[in-house]
């Protein structure tokens, strides 16, 4: 039957041929529901028909969205283009016109003004050029009053309270839908400012001394802003509501104004933006969570899928392919595409699904263009590329293997032990991450089988690996303390682990650890083991099960391969298996192999090379069994109980103090 669990070599990669296509930009490839998510809040014009955008961090949503949108009629939004100009009010200069603008006009509506009152103040006819102007500009009804009242003041000799009479503010192109990316989330970022100047110790403010925000800049198009930063500025989140709400921006007071002065209040700017906040789903909850008004104010949710199915691997090959070409690097080989595709099914963690890791995938073809000594970019490039990143930043875990070479970290490879197992654990440093293994060692003694989780003990563990222990905890109790309680006690911990640990992917080596311990069978200190258990002894699904299997494999490389060591890991992740060449040679040669399992029966007798045990009818185990052997030591336990028992009863029965 275990000969069942050993795999083959060639169940550790990925298989799929490339189909041989021209290169072509294929961006949005696997993106559908995205776009026509995407194509229905473009069309809606309500002020409502705001946009939030789900993706993970490594997918580059900002480009992504961009090329979205380029695929949207631009006439949806082409007609909400303006330009806003800020202009003195002559009758109050404390609070300055909105005026607006055609798109794309204001240099010459500005020029055209000056032009205006040069012709009056050197006494030439304004009649023409006054009314082309207010012609132009029809959507903006006050100038027919506004322009005849500025040339009557210039007739009378009379100035104006600033000399920059005009202050263009956002000045779009008539053709190009703005779209912003909000790097700066705070008041002056988003809403701009009112900034000041001193003269004479006084403090002067003036239209032309306001500074616009991204609200203003995208105005008429598209907004994106991240949620994370926003849900940690609630203030702001307020703020902004109220200008989607009332579609103005209004002007907060200019920095350093003090109590009292007289007001200068530029008229709010009428606003008609597309609000695309991006983030995950988590910050999408923060913000329900939050407040209510999200959910009517975002109506349309876009969630960009991380990958595309293998099926669709040629159509990713030719767009990498086509990134090459556009960034002028050396073109690259089938083999070297076909080694990109492989990483990237090794990013995403399965045989069936490619990671849409953009900007890995160029960082890597610039990186083979380094390595490629010939007119193109082979496989060995990529793999050499993808060595020289790993390497780069490899010292932690270059650190971590020398201290067990040394024996500063006491890991076993070969021989056997009680209550100890080698586990699989993944340092991510951020960038990069590494698997090595990790002993984990159970004691047992008189108790009332409580196990003490050292890690929580000492809060170096999270409430995940917590819950993993108490899943064992109702393991053991149901296998062997369903009658009677169970008299042993435990204690587990990881050795030599002085970081947080968290997750539940080590509770399959923690439960064979307790079960060896509580059976006194040793285990098999040349096999490692990683999986999830559950309270029937079900093996379920972990994470980074490739870097765990090559750590460990590393360690045993390093120390030489016997032919005998391997790695234990749930049948679940067979299909996120994506070895590198070392591994896969080792496993065809038979020097180092990998079992899957389903259940944790399997799992014991591979590594204490004894069954664990049936039930029978009279509800017995074998006496030989793991199972067995943990019944006979409960049952000695209980023998020797009840003499203790039957003494303290008599004892307190001549005290008067037993039951009559």
């Amino acid at each position: 039957m275990l000969k069942n669990l050993l795999l083959e070599a060639t169940q550790l990669r990925p298989r799929f041929s490339l189909q041989a296509l021209p290169f072509g930009s294929a961006f949005l490839l696997g993106q559908e529901n995205g776009v026509a998510e995407l194509a229905q809040a473009a069309a809606d014009h309500s002020p409502l028909g705001h946009v939030y955008m789900s993706a993970p961090s490594y997918l580059d949503t900002i480009a992504i969205f961009k090329a979205a949108i380029a695929g949207q009629p631009k006439a949806q939004r082409l007609g909400k283009l303006w330009d806003w100009c800020y202009a003195e009010n002559l009758f109050e200069p404390r609070r300055p016109y909105c005026l607006k603008l055609k798109a794309g006009s204001g240099d010459d509506f500005c020029n055209a003004v000056t032009e205006l009152l040069d012709a009056a103040i050197g006494g030439k006819d304004t009649e023409a050029l006054l009314a082309a102007i207010i012609q132009s500009q029809p959507q903006e009804r006050r100038l027919g009053a506004y322009l005849p009242t500025l040339l009557a003041q210039v007739a009378k000799g009379e100035g104006f309270a600033h000399p920059v009479l005009l202050n263009l503010l956002v000045n779009q192109k008539p053709d190009e839908v703005p779209i912003v990316h909000n790097r700066d989330l705070s008041e002056v970022g988003l809403f701009g400012e009112i900034t000041f100047e001193t003269q004479d110790g006084t403090v002067l403010v003036n239209q032309h001394l306001l500074r616009p925000g991204d609200l203003h800049k995208a105005n008429g198009g598209y907004l994106l802003v991240s949620a994370t930063e926003l849900v940690e500025q609630p203030e702001l989140w307020t703020r902004l509501k109220e200008a989607l709400f009332s579609q103005r921006i209004h002007w907060s007071q200019y920095r350093g104004q003090l109590q009292g002065n007289p007001l200068f209040m530029p008229d709010p700017m009428p606003l008609d933006v597309k609000l695309v906040l991006f983030g995950d789903r988590g910050d999408h909850l923060d913000l329900l969570s939050l407040d209510r008004d999200l959910a009517p104010l975002f109506p349309y949710f876009v969630e960009w899928q991380p990958f595309v199915a293998s099926s669709l691997a040629s159509e990713l090959a030719a767009h990498l392919g086509f990134e090459a070409q556009k960034k002028g690097l050396k073109l690259p080989s089938p083999g070297a595409l076909q080694a990109l595709i492989a990483h990237g099914c090794r990013l995403f963690e399965d045989q069936h699904r490619i990671a849409l890791c953009h900007h890995r995938y160029n960082e890597l073809l610039s990186r083979a263009n380094f390595f490629a000594k010939g007119e193109m970019i082979e496989a060995q490039d990529i793999e050499a590329a993808i060595k020289a990143r790993d390497n780069a930043q490899s010292l932690s875990k270059n650190m971590s293997r020398d201290a067990m070479a040394k024996g500063q970290i006491l890991i076993d490879t070969q021989g056997r032990c009680i209550g100890q197992v080698n586990g699989l654990t993944v340092l991510d440093m951020g960038s990069v991450e590494f698997g090595e293994p990790s002993r984990i060692t159970a004691t047992v003694h008189y108790g009332d089988g409580d196990i003490i989780d050292i890690e929580r003990k000492a809060e170096l563990a999270g409430n995940i690996h917590a819950k993993g222990v108490m899943i064992l905890t109702a393991f053991l109790a149901a296998r062997f303390a369903q009658e009677s309680p169970l008299h042993l006690s435990a204690s587990l911990v990881f050795e030599q682990s002085y970081h947080e640990v968290d997750g539940d992917s080590a509770s399959a080596g923690e439960l064979v650890c307790l079960l060896s311990a509580l059976a006194e069978v040793p285990v098999r200190q040349d096999i490692a083991i990683t999986g999830a258990i559950d309270q029937f002894g079900n093996v379920q699904a972990i994470g980074g099960v490739n870097a765990k299997v090559e750590g460990f494999f590393d360690v045993c490389q390093s120390r030489g391969l016997t032919g005998s060591q391997g790695v234990i890991l749930p049948k679940a992740n067979l299909e996120q298996l994506n070895l590198n060449d070392e591994v896969c040679q080792a496993v065809a040669k038979g020097e180092f192999h990998l079992w899957c399992v389903s259940h944790v029966d399997e799992a014991i007798a591979l590594m204490m090379e004894t069954d664990a045990g049936q039930m029978d009818d009279e509800g017995q185990y074998p006496k030989d069994s793991v199972y067995g052997r943990i019944h006979l030591r409960q049952a000695a336990l209980m023998e020797l109980e009840e003499p203790i028992s039957t003494v303290g009863k008599r004892f307190l029965s001549w005290l008067g103090l037993g039951r009559h």
